[in-house]
């Protein structure tokens, strides 16, 4: 995955880019959506009770970065299967 962070910081230093691989690695994609869930889970649904009427919104940079959060979120096994698996 391309991040805009990495295309705009060809002439800057490569904090920017570092930043925008680091954060766009599945591992940290990963992490973070586990995260994201058991806070949810925890702060919203265990505290207010409202059951399965509650919903979230998950803000990301952009649409590239925002599919890769919504496989994690939404089927967690799948995503750590295919991480494991690893290329070729």
């Amino acid at each position: 995955m391309r991040c805009v962070a990495f295309r705009l910081a060809r002439g800057v230093t490569g904090a920017g880019r570092l930043r925008c691989y680091v954060e766009g690695h599945k591992n940290a994609i990963r992490l973070k959506a586990e995260i994201i869930v058991d806070h949810f889970r925890e702060q919203v649904l265990a505290r207010h009770g409202i059951g399965d009427k509650a919903r979230a919104m998950v803000i990301t940079n952009g649409i590239e970065w925002a599919i890769p959060y919504f496989h994690a979120i939404r089927d967690p096994e799948r995503h750590s299967r295919i991480e494991s698996s690893g290329p070729g």
